[in-house]
């Protein structure tokens, strides 16, 4: 069993700000805990414990099969005697189950600022070869910091999957049985209401029964499109602020779907005007998508959260880029190299063999000019790739929908538990 650990303020060190945990606001809130946020979220029942560090330390309890389960920033905090005390005899395991980084672990807070290197916290996860077993979950697809801590167990949650894999819940039907002569959802898994992020989509009739075909249809309309590309850029990054410039460059801007809630970008053509809540802060919810950004763009361009080459070790793979994919889109990325392979190892059509191996790696700059060549260049690509593409992200629509949020929590269930 999971079995979290409350850690009492003596146990900790102070939060404050330094080299390695600055200026992060809400973030400073957003524990990943495997065992509330990843299957207590998902699933509709999953059932842990917890248990204070006091009464762990003080009882002496240890050498068992139970995984004690700390946030990344948790782990940061204990001081040293404690963490030493913690980690002896027993299983381990150290969450943020939705993130590409651990707190402490890279200058996180540097993201916003011209220089695109973060640095990392050598020892970070000292004394972590002193525990039973060590297990990182978190949602990173670079094999770097892995590679650097063979005796640690990594696993990949592959969080924003999981959210593309619930938009087929949602639009579908394939969860709805008889039960007794009355339709209920069978499904064990949470997913969010349609409402919350594309309400457009209850305007088609019997939607999830006809979801395929309007993905068919606007599909079959990819040349004539008005717009050749979508591109949102949310908060300003390094790789986003190069991607826009050459936009602006290349007169891109204006005849496409280009903008942000960020006030340093345009506002995206057709942006809903409803306003969410994001991490307690009211805002554009970045959930939401636009009929029109599916129905006006002929190829979506993904501004993923962290840049290649940043020196972190950051491969995230999110919502920006399942996007595309839930809605039928063939997609662009502008993100961690080996993102595109990771994609094709999970089923999923890359597009490689239509744009080329477009990402280089260690060279944000250099993946963003060949994009801007290929949006450049994109009417004749899909003049004579329209049915290739067309038939790419039908498959795409059709690898997801083999997919379920339960089946993949059992794969990392598996990890955990190896």
């Amino acid at each position: 069993m999971i079995v979290r650990v409350i850690i009492q303020e003596q146990y900790k060190n102070p939060l404050e700000n330094n080299e390695w945990f600055v200026d992060m606001g809400d973030w400073r809130n957003a524990e990943g805990y495997v065992s509330s946020k990843l299957f207590g979220w998902w699933r509709l029942k999953y059932d842990y414990s917890t248990i204070l560090m006091s009464e762990l330390l003080d009882n002496g309890i240890k050498n068992d099969d139970h995984l004690y389960e700390i946030s990344d920033i948790e782990w940061f905090l204990l001081k040293d005697t404690t963490k030493a005390q913690l980690v002896e005899g027993r299983n381990i395991l150290i969450s943020n189950s939705a993130e590409a980084f651990l707190y402490g672990m890279s200058e996180t807070h540097k993201m916003l600022l011209d220089d695109p290197h973060l640095n990392l916290n050598s020892e970070y996860f000292n004394m972590s070869e002193d525990a039973k077993r060590f297990v990182v979950v978190w949602d990173n697809i670079d094999p770097t910091i892995p590679n650097m801590y063979p005796h640690i167990d990594f696993v990949n949650t592959d969080w924003f999957l999981l959210e593309a894999i619930s938009h087929v819940d949602t639009v579908t039907d394939r969860w709805v049985k008889e039960v007794n002569g009355i339709q209920q959802n069978t499904s064990t898994t949470r997913s969010n209401p349609i409402e919350s992020y594309a309400p457009w989509l209850v305007n088609i009739p019997n939607y999830r029964v006809a979801y395929d075909k309007f993905i068919e249809q606007n599909l079959s309309s990819l040349n004539a499109k008005r717009h050749d590309f979508v591109c949102l850029f949310g908060y300003n990054k390094p790789h986003r602020e190069d991607l826009f410039n050459k936009m602006k460059e290349n007169k891109l801007v204006d005849d496409n779907v280009v903008g942000s809630y960020d006030p340093r970008y345009p506002n995206a053509k057709y942006e809903p005007t409803e306003l969410g809540v994001r991490d307690g802060v009211r805002g554009l919810n970045d959930r939401t998508v636009a009929i029109q950004w599916i129905t006006n763009c002929k190829v979506w361009i993904a501004n993923e959260t962290w840049w290649e080459g940043n020196g972190a070790h950051q491969g995230h793979i999110t919502e920006k880029t399942w996007k595309p994919v839930q809605y039928g889109l063939p997609f662009l990325v502008n993100g961690a190299y080996g993102t595109l392979e990771y994609i094709e190892d999970l089923g999923f059509k890359s597009y490689r063999d239509v744009f080329g191996d477009y990402i280089v790696e260690n060279d944000f700059k250099k993946t963003n000019d060949n994009i801007i060549e290929i949006v450049k260049d994109i009417h004749p690509i899909l003049k004579d790739s329209v049915d290739y593409i067309t038939k790419c992200a039908l498959h795409n629509w059709n690898r997801l929908h083999q997919m379920t949020v339960e089946q993949r929590l059992h794969q990392i269930e598996v990890k955990l538990w190896n």
